[in-house]
């Protein structure tokens, strides 16, 4: 598995530009995902080039938790992408169905993933060779445990040398608006042939209301770790498992570090015009990794803001207004012991 952060993932390919192209959605109730994620799974599993497929599942005004099917065909004839399509369009019928002939311009709106301005998001990126039924039966229960902006994209890549059959990436993107809570921590493992048509793929909570920016690694003892950005709790936090990490109470959980405390040892200059005491480190992104006795290593990302006040030069007898600012980036390095 792969993880990045800060950014929206670029998760929709280009589209190859001609004068007519057919794309659309296909929207599904949440109970008929599993179904139709395996139709989806049939029809791009060989598809021709020219196909352009994603199935995510997210919640949907109006419909409220669903699976959303975006396909487009770009090929020279649009005959073959409607044959394509059929299958998908029969089963169900989805509750909404807006497959029809578009221009270009339309089909990039259509495929802009639609994040609400403000939003604070975080991604993973992994694959799958064959996504079997349980792998997909696993997406649809994590899903139905997401916050509401939150969404899972499942989308076929091509290469020569799978011979023209697609493997396919799952991008878990994490959406959450000023004041929301960050929901649970999850881990999520497989014991045997991980990429394999069922894999038995097992998600288990491990924290509440706390988890962002998260690094994964295991110790030369076997032992799972996580490090992650707590919030408010800590701005890096430590989460460990000796044996059954199944069972989310076999987690040890602790705050490495805190923002008072790096405001103790290091605390950077400020501007006249900000607060010396209303600030803050925040936003830890850490990377994990493990010293020669498995004490573990950690180096992360974190910013420093500040409360700042600025008067109105057109009108200097009005208060001043106020406005967080970041002050400082800063790279830190810490060792810990395990």
């Amino acid at each position: 598995m792969t993880t990045e952060t800060l950014h929206p993932p670029a998760i929709f390919a280009p589209v190859r530009e001609t004068a007519s192209i057919l794309g659309g959605t296909a929207v599904f109730h949440r109970g008929a995902a599993p179904l139709a994620l395996r139709v989806f799974r049939s029809i791009t599993r060989h598809a021709p080039e020219g196909l352009l497929a994603h199935a995510m599942l997210s919640t949907v005004p109006d419909i409220g938790p669903a699976l959303l099917v975006r396909m487009v065909y770009s090929g020279d004839d649009l005959r073959e992408g409607e044959r394509l399509l059929a299958p998908l369009r029969r089963f169900g019928p989805p509750q909404v169905d807006t497959f029809a002939e578009r221009s270009y311009a339309e089909i990039h709106t259509l495929l802009m993933p639609s994040i609400p301005p403000g939003a604070a998001t975080y991604h993973t990126t992994c694959t799958l060779r064959r996504p079997g039924d349980m792998a997909l039966n696993t997406l649809v229960d994590a899903a139905n445990q997401m916050p509401p902006h939150s969404l899972i994209n499942l989308y076929p890549v091509y290469s020569a040398a799978s011979s023209g059959a697609a493997h396919y990436a799952i991008v878990n993107l994490g959406v959450w608006m000023p004041g929301e809570s960050s929901g649970k921590l999850y881990y999520g493992w497989c014991t045997v042939q991980c990429s394999g048509d069922d894999a038995p793929f097992t998600i288990v909570p491990v924290a509440s209301g706390e988890g962002l920016n998260v690094d994964l690694g295991i110790d030369s003892r076997g032992r799972a770790h996580m490090v992650y950005d707590a919030g408010q709790r800590g701005i890096l936090a430590h989460l460990s498992c000796a044996g059954n990490c199944g069972d989310s109470a076999a987690w040890q959980r602790r705050v490495l570090e805190t923002s008072e405390q790096l405001n103790t040892q290091f605390a950077p200059a400020s501007p006249f015009t900000c607060s010396q005491i209303q600030r803050a480190w925040l936003d830890g992104i850490p990377s994990l990794a493990f010293g020669p006795s498995d004490e573990i290593v950690v180096a992360y990302d974190a910013k420093n803001v500040a409360v700042c006040y600025y008067q109105d030069p057109t009108d200097p007898t009005k208060p001043p207004s106020t406005r967080v600012d970041r002050i400082w980036w800063a790279v830190r390095w810490a060792s810990f012991s395990n």
